[in-house]
């Protein structure tokens, strides 16, 4: 049986999907955590938290950490997560045991100064966004597109207490197309720039993966605008899209090409391009109900039938070992 040692912090939305597919799949799994592998880790980061240390001395225990968790386990594949706190040498390292190392990188090339040090250490990285993948692949990078996928329960009846909930950072651009759904209903969680903005007073606090999933639940509409930034809108979907989708609720999204390979929009997703288009298709599928609900199944449908975490692993080893 094939062993995965599996890094990435407890908390991560990622950490049970994708252990839970990794052993449907027939592995052994290990978890990581890169950043509280123990006791002393945990005394070091907060060491550093109140500047008693130099954070230099964090990032050399966990990468020993990683090491020995490999010479223990000796597993067949390193899977990484982003991995901010992982060193090049420590991966190449890993490599030269005969582990195969992998990075699923699920954010754009907002840091590429962090990917062009880091991602040509990977035997294989594979990231969520094409423009990611092409920029990777033009510096000799082993890279490759793999989008992320939701994790599809037995839909329950619930009852629901949001209108319409978005769960994320805050941008001038999110603001922008917001605004109008204050009249509506929208709630906000996410971190403090939310706070200090003028939707403060819908803002709340950022959750954990359990409380997000109950949000998403209990609304009637999520709104994701994928990774747009500005002008910069990355070709690629987000894991709210498949998340939420997964959790069996509506999604509005911001209209994009790679989203029509993945979701029929007016059918398994709701799609808008502007503010007013976002204000005037929130205000339609609040007020009908039925529609909006045979939406919310369609596309619990298709990410059950397509987007799945073992699916996903699934085409990951397939480029792995063609």
């Amino acid at each position: 049986m094939k062993r995965v040692l599996f890094a990435i912090p407890t908390y991560s939305y990622f950490t049970q999907p994708v252990t839970q597919a990794l052993r449907q799949l027939g592995f052994t799994v290990e978890i990581f955590d890169y950043y509280k592998p123990n006791l002393t880790s945990r005394l070091i980061g907060l060491a550093n938290n109140l500047k008693l240390i130099p954070s230099r001395h964090l990032s050399t225990l966990i990468n020993q950490n990683l090491t020995k968790a490999v010479d223990r386990f000796k597993p067949d594949y390193l899977l990484v997560i982003k991995g901010e706190t992982l060193t090049p040498q420590t991966i190449k390292a890993i490599a030269g045991k005969g582990t195969k190392t992998i990075n699923w990188y699920p954010d754009w090339w907002i840091a590429w100064d962090w990917l062009k040090s880091h991602a040509p250490a990977y035997q294989f990285f594979l990231s969520a966004c094409l423009d990611t993948n092409k920029k990777l692949k033009q510096i000799g990078v082993n890279s490759h597109y793999l989008t992320f996928a939701g994790q599809p329960k037995q839909l329950q009846k619930i009852s629901k207490i949001y209108p319409i909930s978005f769960i994320g950072q805050y941008s001038p651009v999110r603001e922008k197309y917001f605004r109008p759904l204050k009249n509506l209903g929208l709630q906000i969680w996410g971190y403090q720039d939310w706070q200090t903005s003028s939707l403060s007073s819908i803002s709340h606090s950022p959750v954990s993966v359990a409380k997000a999933h109950h949000i998403i639940s209990h609304s009637h509409l999520v709104v994701n605008l994928l990774a747009q930034v500005g002008q910069l809108h990355p070709h690629g979907l987000n894991v709210r899209t498949f998340e939420t989708t997964a959790l069996g609720t509506c999604l509005l999204v911001k209209d994009h090409p790679v989203l029509k390979k993945y979701f029929q929009p007016g059918k398994d997703v709701v799609t808008f391009t502007t503010p007013a288009d976002l204000y005037k298709k929130a205000r339609y599928y609040l007020q009908h109900n039925q529609e909006r609900e045979k939406i919310a199944r369609a596309g619990y449908r298709r990410t059950k039938q397509d987007h799945t975490f073992t699916i996903r692993l699934k085409q990951m080893f397939q480029i792995i070992n063609p």
